[in-house]
């Protein structure tokens, strides 16, 4: 019994060994599995390193992202020597300033800000930036002779680096006029003005937004054209007397896709009323899609589109008795594009004639031409402000007991210099036409 007693103790003390002998092996393997070079622990803080270092990089680079996006790293600086046509970093004041927040891994946000413009910048020279809507295109010019723009790509930098841009363009065409906020709501009366009219001397809380912003608008560089429009009556054909003041080229004689345009060459849109003036100025451009809207010209551009057409301190050169227009007293040289003759008396039109001899065409003679026809009739790079057609603009007036007239500038074919040069203020009332009624359209950048 005693010895079975040892015997079984033997056995329990060995177990017991071979248990601690056990335990100790596996508290070994757990150890090293766990605090070893490949252990648990140590594979853990790499994988957390590694996990931060990716959240680090994935930040940085999204950071980096976002910087170059916001200062346009890539863009020059514009300076006296930048060649024109260059398309240089964007001035703050031309841009907003949009919050971001991005999550990377960790679940951290990157907090970064983006610059938004519906502009971007180019030089003209001279060390001198231009805003230029996206879906416009630099063709030439300079601020003083008159940045010109163009919505089609094929007339980019056509005439980069030179005062005087040509006429051979595809594309709608708009002029930069500069001026500052404080020149802008001063208009000015000219001295020309019917006795007994008033005009309303107010402008526009939008158009004060737009000038203070980049510091100028674009007006289209000639009169409003028909190439883009399909009319009941043929554009082409004769003015008879039966319909010369029935508005067949208004608004409602236009098909709905019907569009204005600012081409050299183009039949101008003549016979307009108020409303067409207004409605196809504004369709030009699509509020919604495009990155500027466009409108009719106010009152207060055109008279700084006059002020920085001026070559002379008192504006002489825009007043009566000058030498600059299509007038009826005008001998005009070096004439290209179509005419029609207009009768003097009922304002009828002969069919549109392709013009072959271009000098001296229209001497004497009541002569309806193409936009921008007449080189006589150019200032700077803008054509067609004194003549062809007076242009309605956004501006009531009121005449005696007459109220609710809009107001017409600019004169037409039909005025001597002396009873209607570029600065005079006619009139009308919205749904009045005829032969020598046409409009210009201007762009408005958001």
């Amino acid at each position: 019994m005693i010895k079975q007693l040892k015997e079984n103790k033997a056995i329990t003390l060995i177990s017991l060994v071979i248990t601690i002998v056990v335990l100790m092996i596996l508290a070994g393997v757990a150890i090293n599995l766990t605090l070893g070079e490949n252990g648990v622990f140590r594979k853990a803080k790499q994988a957390k390193e590694q996990y931060g270092n990716a959240a680090e990089s994935e930040e940085q680079q999204l950071n980096e992202l976002y910087t170059q996006l916001n200062s346009g790293e890539s863009l020059p600086e514009n300076t006296p020597t930048t060649d024109a046509g260059t398309e240089v970093k964007l001035p703050d004041n031309w841009a907003k300033q949009t919050m971001r927040y991005v999550s990377v891994v960790d679940g951290k946000e990157v907090t970064n800000t983006t610059k938004v413009a519906t502009v971007y910048a180019v030089s003209t020279g001279s060390g001198e930036s231009v805003p230029v809507p996206y879906g416009f295109y630099y063709v030439g010019g300079t601020k003083s002779s008159g940045v010109v723009i163009s919505d089609n790509a094929n007339d980019k930098n056509k005439y980069s680096g030179q005062e005087n841009v040509g006429k051979d363009l595809v594309g709608n065409q708009f002029v930069f006029i500069p001026c500052t906020i404080e020149n802008y709501t001063k208009k000015n009366d000219w001295g020309y003005i019917t006795s007994g009219m008033s005009w309303d001397t107010s402008t526009n809380s939008a158009e004060k937004t737009q000038i203070k912003k980049y510091g100028g608008f674009y007006v289209g560089r000639y009169e409003a054209g028909t190439s883009s429009a399909t009319f009941s009556t043929d554009i082409n054909a004769a003015v008879s007397t039966s319909n010369w003041q029935n508005a067949c080229y208004t608004t409602a004689n236009a098909s709905a896709e019907s569009k204005a345009t600012t081409k050299a060459g183009d039949i101008p849109w003549f016979h307009a009323d108020y409303s067409t003036a207004v409605t196809m100025s504004e369709r030009m451009y699509n509020k919604d899609t495009d990155y500027v809207t466009s409108g009719l010209i106010t009152g207060t551009q055109w008279d700084m589109m006059l002020k920085w057409m001026s070559t002379t301190a008192d504006n002489s050169d825009l007043k009566a008795n000058s030498n600059w227009g299509n007038y009826n007293n005008t001998t005009l040289t070096d004439c290209e594009g179509k005419y029609v003759t207009v009768n003097t008396s009922n304002g009828t039109t002969s069919a549109w004639q392709s013009n072959t001899t271009k000098t001296n065409r229209y001497s004497g003679v009541y002569a309806l031409l193409t936009c921008g026809a007449s080189e006589t009739a150019k200032k700077k790079n803008l054509y067609d402000v004194a003549g062809n057609l007076w242009e309605w603009a956004q501006e009531y007036v009121n005449y005696s007991s007459t109220t609710n007239l809009f107001s017409l500038r600019g004169g037409s074919f039909g005025n001597a210099y002396a009873s209607g040069p570029a600065c005079y203020r006619h009139s009308n009332t919205a749904s009045s036409t005829g032969t020598i009624r046409g409009f210009r359209p201007a762009l408005y950048m958001k």
